[in-house]
């Protein structure tokens, strides 16, 4: 045996010791850190870029390093551009022969299936090689000659990572598979001849599916499998679905159903007006007093406008005008303050207004300036501190605006500087020393409490 080929077979041994973890990539001599061995290191975990000699630093090493998302920061410059633009490129195009060994071309399928095509046709055709790379990643399915391909292979597939029932060839999708592939991930739903879809796996996908997928899910459902129960979980995770749905399926029933889960109200419209009745509209405005946006004009009567302000004085956006008088705006404004925006200018004499506030002090909102008084500011503030912004300047007393921001300190921050005493800033610093930000420039200070 001649010296150059004793040199490959200790080469060779060293690739192997490496890929094997016995040797450490820092510990070779310098002359035995190779490009092939920095890729197989870095492969097997014993290397990271940024411990390569500069020397091996080759294309392909950094190419590899980008590829599984490793040590970015450390690409030398000179490579990092052509990394960047070669980042597509199926790596073991770029590979060196004597670091073509199986853990490198595990890991380079691993990261893009289209690796494949350069792996030698003798380690193809071996039934458990084949195997771990399609373990690796289900997606070599879709890059080998069908000839290949084998009802025991696309079982293994499910191993896979990255599996996905889009990988295996049509005729191989069977129920059993099927019924698998769905209870993995939801999306292999879609994948799913139609000839073999059943009400199981239109169940599982239903149970499965985020509210993302349930649209597309829903398309390739048959419809006869598409019961009310079916539809009622169907439009709970997803109510956009309704646009796809018969209104013949659209039931009473199945409004009933979701109407607990309803949180775009809007989608409403596409139910039939015929699914209404009394009974309907009551237990919706039991569910949420919203729905009577919603509800067609016949069915807003009195005793129904009124159960919807008993759970929210909102509800007077919802009610007919016509319905309208004193009486119904002071049930709404002892529900809900905020009510008041919903009243028209004509009604908001004195009385009104000092109920709303009364019952939520940022109904002074909605409160005409000219109706406004010092004692409903004070009664405002005192409900709730945000109301001090809509608080006259005539009215912002210094123990009005020291109750607003002894309960809110952020307040202080939105004063005119005329408002910023010494006496109301230490106070505020008191209770919030970040506030010292928005003291005016002339208030410098020590310490909390010390002003200079």
């Amino acid at each position: 045996m001649d010296w150059l080929e004793i040199a490959r077979q200790l080469e060779k041994q060293v690739l192997v010791h490496l890929a094997l973890n016995k040797v450490r990539f820092d510990e070779l001599p310098e002359m035995a850190q190779t490009p092939s061995a920095s890729i197989i290191a870095l492969v097997c975990g014993s290397l990271e870029l940024k411990d390569v000699p500069i020397h091996v630093q080759t294309p392909a090493l950094v190419l590899l390093a980008m590829q599984m998302k490793k040590d970015f920061e450390s690409v030398p410059h000179p490579l990092a551009d052509w990394a960047v633009h070669h980042l597509q490129t199926p790596i073991l195009s770029k590979i060196p022969a004597k670091a073509m060994i199986k853990p490198v071309w595990l890991k380079a399928v691993a990261i893009d299936a289209k690796n494949i095509r350069f792996i030698a046709p003798e380690i193809l055709n071996q039934p458990d090689e084949l195997t771990d790379l399609v373990v690796a990643n289900s997606a070599v399915l879709t890059h080998i000659p069908e000839h290949l391909i084998t009802k025991e292979l696309c079982f293994k597939a499910f191993y896979s990572h990255h599996f996905s029932l889009k990988d295996l060839p049509p005729r191989y999708i069977c129920h059993e598979i099927a019924v698998k592939a769905c209870s993995k991930k939801a999306s292999n739903f879609l994948y799913v001849p139609e000839i073999i879809i059943s009400r199981d796996l239109v169940n599982i996908m239903v149970s499965k599916a985020s509210s993302e997928e349930m649209l597309e899910a829903f398309r390739h459902s048959p419809k006869h499998f598409l019961e009310e129960k079916v539809l009622a979980k169907i439009l709970c995770k997803n109510i956009k679905v309704i646009r796809l749905i018969e209104p013949k399926l659209l039931t009473k029933a199945l409004f009933l159903q979701i109407a607990h889960a309803i949180q775009e109200f809007s989608y409403i419209k596409y139910m039939p007006a015929s699914v209404y009745d009394e009974e309907l509209c009551r237990e919706l405005i039991r569910i949420n007093y919203r729905f009577l946006e919603f509800i067609p004009p016949e069915f807003k009567r009195m005793e129904l406008c009124l159960q919807a302000l008993n759970h929210d004085g909102q509800a007077l956006a919802y009610i007919p005008k016509v319905l309208h008088s004193e009486a119904l705006y002071e049930a709404a404004l002892k529900k809900n303050g905020l009510a008041l925006k919903h009243i028209p200018m004509p009604w908001r004499d004195m009385e009104l207004p000092t109920l709303a506030v009364s019952q939520n002090g940022l109904a002074l909102e909605f409160v005409p300036d000219d109706l406004k008084t010092y004692d409903m500011c004070q009664k405002a503030v005192s409900s709730n501190p945000n109301a001090f912004y809509w608080v006259p300047a005539v009215y912002r007393s210094k123990e009005l605006v020291k109750n607003a921001v002894t309960s809110k300190p952020e307040i202080y921050e939105h004063l005119p500087p005329y408002l910023k005493t010494y006496e109301l800033t230490e106070l505020v610093l008191m209770l919030d020393q970040r506030m010292a930000a928005f003291a005016p420039d002339a208030m410098q200070y020590k310490s909390v409490g010390e002003l200079i």
